[in-house]
């Protein structure tokens, strides 16, 4: 999957506008809650077939941590 097609993915979860994300950006200031954690998890294993811990998500701080745990599948 490319960047622009998971930031586009990830702005719809986040109700934010893609242009708002890259690497850096601070979940907390995005809409980072418990229903965009289940949300990211059923992204995660529709696009990737990857089943995520909720108890990692929870650990994660910025946009790069979430695709770090998806372990290299997204485009550099």
């Amino acid at each position: 999957m490319s960047k622009s097609t998971f930031y586009s993915q990830l702005a719809e979860i986040l109700d934010t506008d893609a242009s708002n994300l890259h690497p850096n950006t601070e979940l907390r200031s995005l809409e980072w809650s418990s229903l965009a954690i289940v949300s990211f998890i059923a992204f995660a294993h529709e696009n990737f077939d990857m089943i995520l811990e909720p108890r990692k998500l929870t650990t994660c701080g910025t946009v790069g941590d979430l695709m770090f745990l998806l372990d290299g599948k997204i485009a550099a």
